[in-house]
């Protein structure tokens, strides 16, 4: 039975996805909760967008790539990415 879960897995992964997706926009046309400071269209294509990238990480990558995002998240000056890559150079390589 696992196996045959696993054999549709993409498909149920993109049934939930557009699921909910469908619900969240209907929800945001019906009852907007403040102002659109971009239009919807640019917001949704964007979102979209990192949905898209998401799905491009191999699993057993995605831990590694959730780490990167935090990473650059919290340290979002360049310079300082720069300077902390660095010294995670000089750390490996003695």
């Amino acid at each position: 039975m696992l196996e045959d879960v696993q054999a549709i897995e993409p498909a149920l992964r993109l049934g939930a996805f557009l699921g909910i997706f469908a619900v969240m926009a209907i929800w945001k046309i019906l009852a907007p909760r403040r102002a659109l400071s971009f239009s919807r269209g640019l917001r949704w294509t964007n979102n979209l967008g990192i949905v898209a990238l998401n799905n491009g990480v191999p699993k057993e990558h995605f831990g590694l790539f959730l780490k990167e995002c935090e990473w650059r998240f919290n340290i979002s000056d360049p310079s300082d990415q720069l300077l902390q890559l660095k010294q995670w150079v000089r750390d490996y390589l003695r």
